[in-house]
Parts: C-alpha cells; sequence; structure tokens
C-alpha cells in the first residue's frame, strides 16, 4: 500500500487554534503540548513577563538584558538572537 496521505488526527485543530486563531485547542492536549503552547500564547501578549522585564531595565545594555533573560526565562527556550529581537522590537522611540 503506497498511500502518502499523513494522518494527523486532531494536530490539524491544535495548528488552526494556536497559529491561526491564537487561542488555547478544544483538544485534550499532552502536559508538555499544553505548557508549550501556554508559553507561546503569552509570548503573543504585549504585556508579558519578557517584555516588562526589557521595559523596565533598559537602562542596562542589551548584553546585559539578554544575559538575565536567558538566566530567568529559560522555560521560554528562547536564545540570544530571540532576545535581541524583542530588546529591539521593545525600546521606547523617543
Amino acid at each position: 500500500m503506497n498511500n502518502n496521505n499523513l494522518l494527523l488526527g486532531s494536530y490539524y485543530e491544535i495548528y488552526k487554534a494556536v497559529l491561526v486563531d491564537h487561542r488555547m485547542p478544544d483538544v485534550e492536549l499532552m502536559p508538555f503540548m499544553y505548557q508549550g503552547i501556554k508559553l507561546y500564547l503569552e509570548l503573543l501578549n504585549n504585556d508579558n513577563d519578557i517584555i516588562k522585564y526589557i521595559q523596565t531595565h533598559q537602562n542596562q545594555s542589551q548584553n546585559e538584558i539578554v544575559q538575565n533573560l536567558l538566566h530567568l526565562f529559560p522555560h521560554y527556550g528562547l536564545g540570544d538572537s530571540q532576545y535581541l529581537a524583542l530588546i529591539n522590537a521593545t525600546q521606547i522611540k523617543d
């Protein structure tokens, strides 16, 4: 049998809910998926903990902020380049 179709089960529903609709899916999730989706959806909010930290520490150098973010928020799984992008997007414009 040569069937090239991939059965996704409820993964299409999860994909659409999270990446398209930016909401928690209505299907039951494994704990690690639930936690990962929850963190992703938190990152989409403009007032998440990472943005708040960046805003309150703008007097520090970017390198200091990145080092602190890597230490304080390892559960997000972000790297230095993602944090730098968030810092640059968050800077208050004069």
